[in-house]
Order: structure tokens, then C-alpha cells, then sequence
């Protein structure tokens, strides 16, 4: 995905703003508002010199993250080389890594396959979408598939959609996404500009007319899949046109330019986080006003296969997990992880290279840095949790973000993003004694190994397996609060019980 260069440099100078705004003001923030709507999340207070930070949870269930909320994005091509199937050889690697995130009682994963590939493809084989098929048999996982609109064939996406449909278990496809980025057609080319929402508008429309009398069961559309956030100022006549046939509305976005020379610490910076949520706040509203749900349907760090040293390193991890809530503290519905088509693309949570000989493939597996944050995500948010109310009384980069699950659970996430300040957190939480601490740590922010998770890394896992002895803390209240250490460039999973 590419931004314009307009939005690149407003992007890059969010940034810049954000750094001033972060050290002149009062720390990081999870959102205001209307509790009855939103979480406030971490609502952020300075923090008395004597003490690194104090937190206090409420116990009223806000907004509901849905058990959907995870996904992947996917390329055409690059997606069944790395799943395998019968024929050629499955690759249990990935499916054991899609098996992860659904250990902690999410689920299913939405698997989109679309991006720029999807404006390439032509006419389906017998075999295309074989890899989906016998992945969506084995495993708990949902679709979205693209059907191509660059291509101004309306009769080459009706063939795509009957293939998906007549193939795939029935159920399986949650949607039909009709073309990618089509805010960047004149840019490729593929539209003569100008070409304005209301050209598009009458081209959905024909592809509309055309595949929804082709679909079955609870499956549906889905738009309008733009890659600039100026796009959204259409949301209203777009959904009232096109709700009634949509599964979800879809947008894309990432942080900044891949190519440009970003600051290391790009993704530490609390603009990172916000900056997105903020984008489609105003569009998410609208599209919930019309009952449909509002996705990021492709997103991720850096564009242009993201950033070196930024993209591929531990503090993306920790981005991931912030920029996760904050999405969910707005109202959107979900979030697409983009996958890139090159496995050495350095936003790419795991990294698979498969190598055919006589007819079966084999493959090698890394796991990311990324992958980590959307482990923990999963760990935070499973069962069928909702968002608490926190108040977090800190002067660090810190955030932090609680949860409660359907069996009453409640989790708190710390997550320092502080270069420099560490120390104890002190937690009010009345009525529970115990906590149990799962760590997310690294050597620094730019480290690419040397991760782990409650003691467990996927260093050296080419199965997709997270290997090692847990490592568990164990505390227990005094005079009625909980305090936690928190180290420098690091996460904390709590999980308290009476």
C-alpha cells in the first residue's frame, strides 16, 4: 500500500507534533468522552515526583471487543504459497502460528486476502483457492476475498466470486471485497483522473448489481477499502447507498512511509498510537449509526513493506498492543494485519520461504517481533472481554488499558514505552487479592531477538511453536493495592483473583 505524498507528510508531521505535545503535556492518553460509548482508557493524570505511576480500575464493562477483532491481510499468490496444501504440502507452521492467536478464547480469525494483488488477478483455476479451502476446514478461520475492479470487468469478478463461493465451505467467507485502494486508481494508472467518489460510487454499484445475487447465506460485500483517510468524508452517502449489502466497511492505514528515514523510535512516540484511531473516529460513528461494522481492513506500521530497524523490531510489539485498544476504544469492529507479499518485508509478523522440490514444499518459518503483540493482544482481550474503565496518574510514556472477560476476569495492560523511566505501579482494585504477571520483554526497543512472553520465545521455532519454561509472577495485595515493577521498553499482562 502507498499513501499520496501529501498524506505522507502530514503523517510525518503528526509525528513531529505529537513528540512536543507528549514532553510539554501530561503523558499518554487512551481517549475521552462519553463512558456510556467509549472506555476512557487510560485517562492520564501527571504523576507526583515521589512515584512512577498509579492506576486505578473501574468495574463497569464498556465498549465489548469482539471475538473477531483479529485478522491478517494477505497478498493473492504470496497467501497459498505460505498456507501449502494437500497437494504440494501443508505448511503446519502456519497453522499452528493462526492456532496461537486463538488460544485465549478468540476467534475465528478473519483472514482478508486482497491488497494490490487483487486489482492483478485474472480468471480463477481449479486450484486458486484450494489453500483456503482445506484451511478453512482444519481450522477456525474466516474470510474476506477480493474480487478484481481495476480491471473494468465486471464479468472477471463474477467468475471470481462464483469460484469462492462454490468452493469454500459454506459459512467460511464472511465477504466479498470488490477492488483495493480504489482512491489510488488514477495514481496506477488503472483510472484517468480525476476520478471522483461519485466515478467509483457508479462502478461499486455495476460490481454490486453483478455478485450480490451470486452470494449465499450470511455472506456478503465488501467496500470501500480506501487508502487515504480523506476518503472517509464520503462515508455518509457511501454507506447510505451500500449498507444493506455490506458484511463490514473497510479502511486502510499505516503510520508513515516506509521509505522515508523515520526516527527509530517512531512507533514509541504516543502519536503512533492515537493517530489512526483519531483518522476514522468521526467515520467509525457514522458507519455504526447505519448498524455496520467499521474495520481496518489493511494496516499496519510503516507502508511500502515497512521500515527497517522500526517495522521488524520489538518496539512494534509494543505499538501493536496500544494501537489495538485504541481502535477498540473507538468502536471499530476489527483490524487486518498486512502480510506483505516479500517474506523479508520488515512489517511482517512471522516470515515464511517455501522451496519446492519434486513436487512438495518446505518451508522455513520466522517468527516476528509483531507477532508477539498480537500474541499478547489475544492473551488480554480473549472470552469475550469488554474494557474497564483505568485511571493511570503517571508522568512516564506509559499506558495502560484493563479488561473484563464473560466469566468476570479482569485483566490490566501496562505497556512502557519509556526510553528512560522505569519503577513500581502501584494498582488499586478492591476486592481482589492475588494477580498473576505475564511480561512482555527485550533487550531494548530495536531488538529483533532475545523477545519473550511470559518466558516463552519463538526464537529458533520453525514450527510455530513458542518455546521454553513460563516464567509467572505471583503477588498478592498489601493494604490493598498491587504494585508491579515495571522495567524500560516493556509490556505486563496482569490477571486478578479474589
Amino acid at each position: 500500500m502507498r499513501y499520496p505524498s501529501n498524506l505522507a507528510r502530514l503523517t510525518i508531521g503528526l509525528l513531529a507534533i505529537a513528540v512536543v505535545i507528549f514532553i510539554g503535556g501530561c503523558g499518554a492518553t487512551s481517549g475521552t468522552g462519553d463512558m456510556s460509548a467509549k472506555s476512557t482508557g487510560s485517562e492520564t493524570t501527571s504523576a507526583s515526583s515521589e512515584g512512577f505511576a498509579d492506576v486505578s480500575i473501574g468495574t463497569t464493562p464498556l465498549r465489548a471487543i469482539s471475538p473477531t477483532f483479529m485478522g491478517l491481510s494477505n497478498e493473492w499468490g504470496t497467501s497459498q504459497a505460505m498456507m501449502g496444501d494437500s497437494v504440494s504440502g501443508v505448511n503446519e507452521a502456519y497453522r499452528q502460528l493462526i492456532r496461537n492467536l486463538m488460544t485465549y478464547g478468540s476467534g475465528p480469525i478473519i483472514l482478508r486476502i486482497g491488497g494490490n494483488s487483487t486489482d492483478e488477478s485474472g480468471e480463477p483455476t481449479s486450484t486458486t483457492i484450494r489453500p483456503f479451502v482445506e484451511l478453512a476446514n482444519a481450522l477456525d478461520v474466516h474470510f474476506y476475498l477480493g474480487v478484481n475492479l481495476a480491471a473494468g470487468n465486471v464479468n472477471l469478478a463474477m467468475d471470481q466470486a462464483k469460484d469462492y463461493i462454490n468452493q469454500m465451505p459454506k459459512g467460511s467467507i464472511d465477504a466479498i471485497e470488490i477492488g483495493n485502494e480504489p482512491d489510488q486508481y488514477p495514481q496506477k494508472g488503472y483510472r484517468k483522473a480525476p476520478y471522483t467518489f461519485e466515478n467509483y460510487l457508479a462502478e461499486f454499484n455495476i460490481w454490486k448489481e453483478n455478485i450480490f445475487p451470486l452470494l449465499s447465506g450470511s455472506t456478503k460485500l465488501m467496500g470501500a477499502s480506501w487508502a487515504s483517510p480523506t476518503m472517509l468524508s464520503n462515508i455518509g452517502p457511501y454507506d447510505a447507498a451500500e449498507a444493506s449489502a455490506l458484511a463490514t466497511f473497510s479502511a486502510h492505514y499505516y503510520v508513515a512511509n516506509g521509505l522515508l528515514n523515520n526516527p527509530p523510535d517512531t512507533l514509541l512516540t504516543p502519536i503512533a498510537a492515537t493517530a489512526g484511531p483519531k483518522a476514522v473516529e468521526a467515520a467509525v460513528a457514522t458507519s455504526q449509526q447505519y448498524h455496520l461494522p467499521f474495520r481496518m481492513g489493511e494496516m499496519n506500521s510503516l507502508y511500502n513493506g515497512g521500515g527497517e530497524g522500526i517495522s521488524d523490531a520489538f518496539g512494534s510489539a509494543l505499538w501493536a498492543i496500544d494501537s489495538m485498544f485504541e481502535y477498540v476504544n473507538i468502536g471499530v469492529a476489527g483490524v487486518n494485519w498486512q502480510v506483505g507479499s516479500d517474506p523479508s518485508n520488515p512489517y511482517n509478523p512471522f516470515s515464511i520461504t517455501a522451496k519446492q522440490t519434486a513436487d512438495v514444499a518446505s518451508y522455513t518459518t520466522t517468527v516476528n517481533p509483531l507477532y508477539y503483540g498480537l500474541l499478547f493482544f489475544q492473551a488480554a482481550t480473549g472470552n469475550k472481554c469488554h474494557l474497564l474503565p483505568v485511571t493511570l496518574n503517571t508522568h512516564a510514556n506509559l499506558k495502560a488499558w484493563a479488561t473484563i472477560d464473560n466469566s468476570g476476569v479482569i485483566r490490566l495492560v501496562l505497556i512502557n514505552k519509556d526510553e528512560n523511566e522505569s519503577g513500581s505501579v502501584n494498582i488499586a482494585l478492591g476486592a481482589y487479592g492475588h494477580a498473576r504477571i505475564f511480561r512482555l520483554t527485550a533487550p531494548n526497543y530495536q531488538s529483533k531477538t532475545g523477545i519473550s512472553f511470559a518466558g516463552q520465545t519463538f526464537d529458533d521455532s520453525n514450527d510455530g511453536f513458542i518455546h521454553g519454561n513460563q516464567a509467572v509472577e505471583d503477588i498478592d495485595t498489601t493494604g490493598g493495592s498491587f504494585s508491579i515493577s515495571m522495567p524500560v521498553i516493556s509490556a505486563a499482562l496482569m490477571i486478578f483473583t479474589k
